[in-house]
């Protein structure tokens, strides 16, 4: 099993609604997607939305980033977000992990998006958990 994490932070309101249409499309792909087992969403302090995924397999997991809502998304992130980081992972459990593990993987592994108007934080490499 693969599971996945992202974590965006919006850096104005006035992306909010075009955002959480963008989710909305995204999580529909997910939820028909070949071999996912499972999604959750959580919205942590200020602007910051955290995804967690679980896959059959890498192969499943980077079809579905390469298709669909999730693929015409990812270039408005660039100007939506300030800080943006994902990561993947493999996990033995057969279930979403924890929040917190999503956490730890996000410090161990993340890698940080391209963005057009970076946090100072994310400029300096810092992956951001709240």
């Amino acid at each position: 099993m693969i599971a996945s994490a992202t974590r965006l932070r919006l850096r104005s309101i006035r992306y909010l609604l075009p955002f959480l249409w963008q989710v909305k499309k995204v999580r529909q792909q997910v939820k028909k997607a070949p071999g996912n087992c499972g999604i959750d969403l959580r919205k942590s302090q200020g602007l910051a939305f955290w995804t967690r995924t679980l896959w059959k397999d890498v192969e499943d997991l980077q079809r579905f980033q390469s298709a669909g809502a999730h693929e015409t998304g990812k270039p408005k992130l660039s100007i939506w977000c300030d800080e943006a980081v994902h990561t993947h992972w493999a996990c033995e459990k057969n279930q979403l992990p924890t929040w917190e593990e999503a956490e730890k993987a996000m410090v161990k592994h993340g890698r940080l998006g391209s963005l057009d108007f970076p946090s100072r934080g994310h400029s300096a490499g810092e992956i951001n958990t709240r």
